[in-house]
C-alpha cells in the first residue's frame, strides 16, 4: 500500500511519517535548516515479513504545490494531517482538492499537535476538526486519529489501523504493459544509475528492456528494489527503484516514463473528459494556455474545448467537458491516466461497445491496444465481458488487423455490391465505370470513421 501525506506546512506531516516508520524524510541540508520539506520524501513501514507500507511525504508550503502533485499521482490512501492548534488551512483544502481530482478515495484524518491543546478541550477540538475536514473528503466517513508527534501518543493505534487496511487492500491488476513515471534520478555508489517511481500498470523483471519516453530510448533493467526490498519482479501499485543500464543520467528527467510495450509512441496532444474544480475562481477560455500534470511531470499546454457550448462559456466551476490538450512537448499517456480530474471512467468493454456497436466503426486492433495500454489477452477479455466476442468479424488489410461487427461487415458488403451493380447498369453504353468514381460513391454510403479500411 502506498500512503501520501497531505496538509498545511508545519502541521507535522514529516514528524508523523518519522514516528510511523522511523525514517526522517527530510534529507536535504536546506530542509534541515529551514525546518520544512522542499522535495518529496520516502519511507517504508515494515509491517510483517515480506509485507510493508510505503509513505510519500509531500511539501506543505504553497510554493511547492508542483512537487506535491507529482508525489500523489498513484497513491492508495491519503493521511490528511491537521494541527489541533490551527485547524484546516489553505494548503489543507488545496491538497484535498488535488487528491479528489486525482481519484484518491481512501482518507484518514490525523489530528496532530494535540499536546498543545488543554486536556479538557481536546475531545471537543478533535470532533470539530473532524467535521470540518470531512466536508472536503469524497468519502462517507473517514476514520480519524488524534496523535502527538512529541511523545508518540496515538501513534500505535494509527499504525495498527494502517497495517490492517493494507492487509485488506486488493492488489492492483497487472493489466497492460509496465509503466512508471520517474520521480527521482540518482547515482548510488556501488550500484549505478537508479530511477524511482510508482508503477501504475503491468510488471517488470530483472533483465527486461524498457522504452524511455518521450525520448524513445531503450534501457535495460539490471536490478529492482520493490517496496524497499530487493526482488526479481515489480508490479503495479508498488514503489519501485530500478537500476538501469544503456543510458546516461543526463538523459533522464523527473516525469519521464518507462514503458514495457513495443512500438509505443509519444504524442503532443490527447483528448480527455475534464471535470472542473468546484473552487475554480475564474473562467478558463477556449485555447487558453494552461499547465498540466501527468504522472510526475508538469507541462505547458493549450486547452482546446471540443464542445461548442463550452467554447462560448469557457470552463466554469463544477462542470465536466470534453477537451483536447495540445502539449508543447511530446508526452506519454494512455486511456485512463488522470491529470487532476475526478470522474467515472468507462470500462474497457464499454469503450469497445461505444466504438463497435454505437458508432458502428472498424477498429485497428493494434492501434487501439496501444493507446489503451492493453495486451492481446486484455483485448480478448474485454470483448467477452462486453458480449462482443461472437459478434465480431476480423479482417486484415495492409498488414494490419481490424475488427468490426458482423452486421456492419455484411451491410457494407451489400452496399458495395448494390452500388457497383447500379453504376454498371447506368453506364452500359460506356467502356466501364472508373474505379475512382466507384470509390467515391461507396465511401459516401458506408458508415463509420474508418470507411476506407472496410472498403479495401
Amino acid at each position: 500500500m502506498i500512503v501520501a501525506t497531505a496538509g498545511h506546512v508545519d502541521h507535522g506531516k514529516t514528524s508523523l511519517v518519522k514516528r510511523l516508520s522511523g525514517v526522517d524524510t527530510d534529507r536535504l541540508k536546506e530542509e534541515k535548516q529551514r525546518g520544512l520539506s522542499i522535495e518529496l520524501g520516502y519511507a517504508f513501514l515494515q509491517a510483517e515479513a515480506g509485507f510493508n507500507i510505503g509513505f510519500i511525504d509531500v511539501p506543505g508550503h504553497h510554493r511547492f504545490i508542483n512537487t506535491m502533485i507529482s508525489g500523489v499521482c498513484s497513491v492508495d490512501l491519503a493521511l490528511v494531517v491537521v494541527a489541533a492548534d490551527e485547524g484546516p488551512m489553505p494548503q489543507t483544502v488545496e491538497h484535498l482538492e488535488v487528491l479528489r481530482l486525482l481519484g484518491v478515495d481512501q482518507y484518514v484524518i490525523v489530528i496532530t499537535h494535540i499536546d498543545k491543546i488543554d486536556v479538557s478541550e481536546r475531545s471537543g477540538v478533535a470532533e470539530a476538526l473532524h467535521a470540518s475536514i470531512q466536508t472536503h473528503i469524497p468519502m462517507a466517513s473517514a476514520p480519524s486519529f488524534v496523535v502527538s508527534n512529541a511523545d508518540g501518543a496515538g501513534i500505535t493505534e494509527l499504525k495498527q489501523f494502517l497495517v490492517k487496511t493494507a492487509k485488506n487492500l486488493q492488489d492492483k491488476p497487472e493489466r497492460g504493459y509496465f509503466r512508471l513515471s520517474i520521480d527521482r534520478v540518482f547515482h548510488l555508489q556501488g550500484s549505478g544509475l537508479i530511477v524511482t517511481g510508482t508503477s501504475i500498470s503491468g510488471g517488470v523483471s530483472v533483465g527486461d528492456h524498457l522504452t524511455l519516453l518521450p525520448e524513445d530510448k531503450k534501457v535495460r533493467v539490471r536490478s529492482i528494489h520493490s517496496q524497499n526490498a530487493k526482488t526479481q519482479y515489480g508490479r503495479a501499485g508498488q514503489r519501485c527503484a530500478l537500476q538501469l543500464t544503456g543510458i546516461k543520467k543526463s538523459d533522464l528527467k523527473r516525469g519521464d516514463w518507462l514503458n514495457g510495450g513495443s512500438g509505443v509512441l509519444a504524442s503532443h496532444c490527447f483528448n480527455a473528459r475534464l471535470t472542473v474544480s468546484k473552487s475554480l475562481p475564474f473562467t478558463v477560455k477556449h485555447l487558453s494556455k494552461v499547465k498540466i500534470y501527468i504522472g510526475a511531470k508538469r507541462q505547458a499546454a493549450k486547452l482546446y474545448l471540443l464542445e461548442e457550448s463550452a467554447r462560448t462559456t469557457g470552463l466554469v466551476r463544477d462542470t465536466t467537458v470534453l477537451v483536447q490538450m495540445i502539449v508543447e512537448t511530446d508526452i506519454d499517456c494512455c486511456w485512463g491516466d488522470r491529470f487532476l480530474q475526478a470522474m467515472g471512467l468507462p470500462t474497457f468493454g464499454q469503450m469497445l461497445t461505444e466504438l463497435l456497436v454505437n458508432r458502428r466503426e472498424a477498429i485497428n486492433t493494434a492501434h487501439f491496444m496501444s493507446i489503451c495500454n492493453a495486451l492481446p489477452q486484455d483485448f480478448e477479455a474485454a470483448l467477452h465481458s462486453a458480449k462482443l466476442a461472437t459478434r465480431i468479424h476480423h479482417f486484415r488489410m495492409n498488414g494490419q488487423d481490424f475488427c468490426v461487427l458482423d452486421d456492419v461487415w455484411a451491410s457494407s458488403q451489400k452496399t458495395i455490391v448494390e452500388l457497383v451493380e447500379c453504376c454498371y447498369r447506368d453506364s452500359q453504353n460506356a467502356d466501364g465505370v472508373p474505379t475512382d468514381h466507384l470509390r467515391v460513391k461507396c465511401l459516401a454510403k458506408l458508415q463509420g470513421r474508418d470507411k476506407e479500411s472496410l472498403l479495401e
